[in-house]
């Protein structure tokens, strides 16, 4: 839960991720899956 809260709040402040909705769930993997490996 906390990792996708930080992923939110990080990311919150980026209006491209607010914009998508649909991708939202793949962004936040594929930024998720970069930060961590």
């Amino acid at each position: 839960m906390c990792i996708f809260i930080y992923l939110i709040e990080s990311e919150k402040n980026d209006k491209k991720y607010i914009g998508l909705t649909m991708d939202f769930k793949r962004r936040i993997k594929k930024y998720y899956y970069s930060k961590k490996y």
